[in-house]
């Protein structure tokens, strides 16, 4: 009897470690690869597992197709994505609307994210861009679930709606290098809305750097409460800062020449500003109802265009 049961015990524990193997070998199991570029294979697991390695740039195009995304574009199966040390770049649309994504690991070789890369992937909260990176592209993480994210001061310029409409953002910190005070290194633009309606950032530090900010680059930044602008910034673009409605505290810099077209339009709790020397013209409406009290206009603008401070009910002096 003893010897039966120590059988039977001994099948039992067989079976559950066969089971165990099968579910592990389930779960691991690869569903699809290929490759995505001369040397660069990719695997996804049963899991949503997706791993890409190689040495060189990615593409994955057909020409003939009119094909010019990855083969997992638009996949929500992905979950993860491990790029492995090699891969020097993500191809355009590359993860485009990947709405189950939720983490991302890329190597201190990449170099360049194409447009689109993370085009509404609205489950990546989180992201660290290596240094290594020197270009983002169009609408690369336009609409994502991004809390943070920092920009180095490698990266070249913040390319067109960058960061549109990515409404959990609450912090964007954009690096540079100041070691050579006289050429500092890091972003020289900011692109037309790049951080439009990013409606939980609640402030941006423009470096020294950049030379010009965009239009609409801060369109509807509902929750932006200060802005502070690099010393080298010379342009603001059209409706750069329009409707940013909580905004309290702008800093300009001492090389600011040209505010656009209803660039502090709409800024209702904007209650001063200091206008630097070099300013030299204020678009139409540029703080139109704007929340301005008083405002010394520097004496090269000479003739102020048409509703520059126009429905600005606080406004009781103009110098």
């Amino acid at each position: 009897m003893k010897r039966r049961l120590l059988q039977f015990s001994l099948l039992c524990a067989l079976f559950a470690a066969l089971l165990s193997v099968s579910a592990l070998a389930e779960e691991a199991a690869i569903v699809a690869s290929g490759d995505c570029g001369p040397g660069i294979t990719w695997e996804l697991d049963s899991g949503g597992s997706l791993v890409i390695t190689g040495n060189n740039a990615m593409y994955y195009y057909l020409p003939d197709k009119n094909i010019h995304e990855s083969p997992w574009s638009g996949n929500q199966s992905v979950k993860t994505v491990r790029i492995e040390r090699g891969v020097t770049s993500l191809v355009d649309n590359a993860f485009y609307n990947c709405t189950a994504l939720t983490s991302i690991e890329l190597p201190d070789t990449m170099t360049s994210l194409g447009d689109n890369a993370f085009y509404n992937c609205t489950a990546l909260s989180s992201v660290t861009i290596p240094k290594s990176v020197n270009f983002i592209g169009i609408s690369a993480f336009e609409g994502s679930g991004l809390a943070s994210v920092t920009i180095s001061s490698n990266v070249v310029f913040i390319s067109e709606r960058t960061f549109m409409n990515c409404k959990s953002l609450s912090s964007a910190v954009i690096e540079d290098d100041l070691s050579d005070p006289e050429s500092p290194k890091g972003p020289i633009y900011i692109k037309s809305e790049a951080f439009r309606a990013c409606s939980q950032l609640r402030s941006i530090s423009v470096p020294d750097s950049v030379t010009s900010v965009g239009g609409n680059a801060f369109y509807d930044c509902a929750a932006l409460s200060s802005a502070a602008i690099g010393n080298n910034v010379e342009t603001i673009g059209a409706s750069a800062f329009y409707n940013c409605k909580t905004l309290q505290s702008v800093t300009l810099g001492g090389k600011l020449k040209e505010i656009g077209n209803n660039a502090f339009m709409n800024c209702s709790a904007l209650a001063s500003i200091s206008l630097p020397e070099s300013l030299t013209s204020i678009g139409a409406s540029g703080f139109r109802a704007s929340g301005l009290t008083s405002v010394i206009v520097p004496k090269r603008v000479g003739i102020l265009n048409a509703f520059t401070f126009t429905d600005c009910v606080s406004l009781n002096s103009v110098e």
